[in-house]
């Protein structure tokens, strides 16, 4: 081999020793840049917060969000599922089966309800009409009431909003403030109605950081609160707190206090002018506002999704909002919507679109079990949705999961496989998924053969690498999380 010959052949192999040095460089430096990259993807958590799930969660897609991406897949998206009419009775099938539920309901039922009853003191399965009743009955009613108040108190072991134990003083000045001493052999209840929304409450306190908080960690529940009242909702008054700051009322969502300055009296004529009001909107919107005048330069007041309020003769822009004079009795004043204020005169059709379309304006909403935040749980964002079309839903899971006669069921003894297809099965839009601890859950299709499920929930979930992230909001999701749902017998609540 002459000189030459070697000279290329060093040369040649010393490029491609420096090509392949190059080469693992740039591979190296990828790969750097990937994993870097990949770091930079992953979202940047404050240490000190749980971790937000993504909004897109795993099983379901980004489009899955929009209400037009279930549209296209409604065979009639804008036919009426059921008239009015139809739903109205519903409704009082529902009230019927509830009124004697004591005989009604079988046993295994019964035995739900009252344990739910017990643990949500206030609970009610329907609402007495103690205008009719007399007045020891009144006074029966409400002693029984007072004193499930007064044990659920000394059953569990509450602190405030710093999940700081209470001490026995503070626990004796909540027995205090329920008056129950002064409760009369006879009581006349007082008709009245709310002046904005409010909160019911189990346990009457008056300062605002005195709440029903169980523990300190992931879940702050306020166990004190039963549940968040509309503005506009008729109330009976039955008995007054010992400071007379709150009222026990009787209401359409069970019994339970109420602050004394969001309450208007006047009587029923007066009140009814406004409940029973055939010129009525709805508020289809997640929330809305209304404003001190045409030019709505200065919000009044908001309410949400489902409220019914009356509007002024002529002129649906113009609602009759009840306000509270200081001397306690109810003025009715007038107030102004926007012109495209996200409302409907009258109900909205019941139709699949509409359905989805009302959805999608609830996604992404904080999950408040109690409504103790002004917030909505699992069964209340249901009982709001479809409040929409005139449904009365329990804001309850438990009371959701008998708002139809002998309903549908599947247990997980059958099987995972039976159970999704089971719940495949049901007509999406329609149906509501009910466990058998009171989840709620609205089957909306499938995807991969997984059911899709509009739903508000409190829990999370561990990625692969065993991070925990937190979901905790309504979304749009699998029958999978909570994963207790594929545990426990779930019942099929059918809208139509």
């Amino acid at each position: 081999m002459n000189m030459g010959m070697m000279m290329k052949k060093s040369t040649y192999g010393g490029i491609m020793r420096l090509t392949a040095q190059k080469s693992f460089f740039v591979i190296m430096m990828v790969f750097m840049a990937g994993m870097v990259q990949a770091q930079d993807e992953k979202p940047k958590h404050a240490r000190n917060l749980y971790w937000r799930a993504p909004d897109v969660l795993e099983g379901t897609l980004p489009e899955m969000k929009s209400a037009d991406y279930w549209v296209k897949l409604m065979d009639a998206p804008d036919k009426v599922i059921l008239s009015l009419e139809g739903i109205e009775g519903m409704n009082d099938g529902y009230r019927k089966r509830m009124k004697a539920w004591e005989t009604g309901l079988d046993s295994i039922s019964s035995k739900r309800l009252e344990r739910e009853m017990r643990s949500r003191p206030g609970l009610l399965p329907y609402v007495p009409n103690v205008t009719a009743m007399s007045g020891k009955q009144v006074s029966q009613l409400t002693k029984e009431a007072l004193e499930k108040q007064l044990a659920f108190l000394e059953r569990g072991s509450f602190g405030n909003r710093l999940a700081v134990e209470y001490g026995q003083a503070e626990l004796e000045s909540f027995r205090t403030e329920m008056a129950l001493s002064e409760l009369p052999s006879e009581v006349k209840p007082m008709t009245g109605i709310l002046v904005s929304r409010t909160l019911l409450r189990i346990i009457p306190s008056l300062r605002d950081e005195n709440i029903g908080m169980t523990n300190n960690g992931k879940t702050r529940w306020d166990l004190w609160n039963l549940n968040a009242l509309p503005l506009g909702q008729k109330v009976q008054v039955i008995h007054k707190s010992a400071s007379r700051g709150f009222l026990l009322v009787v209401t359409d969502d069970g019994i339970g206090w109420v602050r004394s300055e969001q309450v208007a009296f006047g009587d029923e004529k007066h009140i009814n002018s406004l409940t029973n009001s055939k010129d009525f909107l709805v508020v289809t919107g997640e929330s809305a506002p209304f404003y001190s005048d045409e030019k709505n330069d200065l919000v009044s007041g908001w309410m949400g999704m489902s409220t019914r309020v009356a509007y002024k003769k002529g002129n649906p822009r113009i609602i009759l909002v009840p306000t509270r004079k200081t001397d306690g009795t109810l003025d009715i004043q007038e107030a102004w919507i926007k012109e495209d204020a996200d409302v409907s005169i009258g109900y909205l059709p019941y139709t699949r679109k509409n359905i989805m379309t009302q959805a999608t304006k609830l996604l992404d909403l904080i999950y408040d079990w109690t409504g103790g935040w002004y917030g909505r749980n699992h069964a209340t964002i249901l009982t709001d949705l479809f409040g929409c079309f005139g449904f009365e839903l329990p804001s309850n899971g438990i009371l959701l999961s008998l708002y139809t006669a002998s309903p549908d069921s599947i247990s997980p003894e059958d099987g995972k496989e039976a159970q999704l297809e089971t719940m495949g099965s049901n007509e999406p839009f329609v149906t509501i998924q009910v466990s058998n601890s009171g989840h709620s859950q609205l089957f909306i299709g499938t995807y991969n053969g997984m059911p899709i499920v509009f739903d508000t929930h409190g829990y999370g979930y561990k990625d692969v690498n065993g991070d925990e992230y937190e979901i905790r909001r309504s979304v749009i999701g699998t029958a999978e999380i909570p994963d207790y749902m594929l545990r426990q017998k779930m019942t099929f609540i059918k809208l139509k």
